[in-house]
């Protein structure tokens, strides 16, 4: 086990260097590679050990799980409250999306 880790400690080290490429640089991901990756990202198995496993580079797994969509975008959306409203006009009722509002670059206001 202690062995395994020295030589995918120093794999990693050498590509993430340039000095060396993955096994399989450049050839096409089997359809057993990219179930492999599935399962293994599934299960939250480091990149660096996925990348190990499959005799290529951090980048290249990075590049596929991007490719398979396989990263669930985190999507942050601000709501404002209504004390945050700066509406000048006062009676549009838009809240936050009035065109008058302080801050609006549409009108200069800032």
């Amino acid at each position: 086990m202690e062995r395994e880790n020295e030589a995918r400690r120093r794999y990693l080290i050498r590509t993430r260097q340039g000095s060396a490429v993955g096994e399989k640089h450049r050839d096409y991901w089997s359809e057993d590679e990219v179930r492999v990756l599935k399962e293994m990202f599934a299960n939250g198995i480091e990149i660096g050990k996925i990348a190990y496993t499959l005799g290529r580079g951090e980048r290249s797994v990075i590049k596929k799980i991007n490719d398979l969509s396989l990263f669930e975008p985190v999507y942050h959306k601000h709501e404002r409250s209504e004390e945050d409203c700066r509406c000048l006009c006062g009676s549009c009722g838009k809240k936050n999306r009035c065109q008058y509002r302080q801050g609006n670059s549409r009108n200069g206001n800032k």
